[in-house]
């Protein structure tokens, strides 16, 4: 009687073993998997602002940035984008910078 407690026993810890080995095995392999996704850049993408121009008025701007790559745009968390000269009358400039985590890469400015 105790030999069959002690081989369910095993059975049972040999079972979890396998399960957890199982789970750590996929986990490890769709991380892989995500890595090797190739990037899409975009660099070649275009940028839209909700306005392009302004009459100056002394106070920075920012208008609404949407990114456009392969004809999509993109959401809005899967880039970054920063403003530079909007202080000051003249051109100002608009960075956006592609986020890798949402497969992307590059710059475009």
């Amino acid at each position: 009687m105790e030999n069959k407690s002690v081989l369910k026993h095993t059975i049972g810890v040999l079972a979890f073993m396998l399960l957890f080995t199982a789970a750590i095995f996929l986990v490890a392999n769709s991380s892989f998997a995500q890595d090797e996704e190739e990037l899409i850049d975009i660099s070649t993408g275009k940028i839209i602002l909700s306005q392009n121009s302004y009459t100056y008025d002394g106070q920075a701007k920012y208008p609404e940035v949407k990114v456009i790559v392969n004809g999509e745009e993109l959401n809005y968390y899967e880039y970054d984008y920063s403003y530079s000269g909007n202080t000051k009358a003249g051109t100002a400039k608009v960075t956006v910078t592609a986020d890798e985590y949402y497969g992307y890469t590059g710059k475009l400015l």
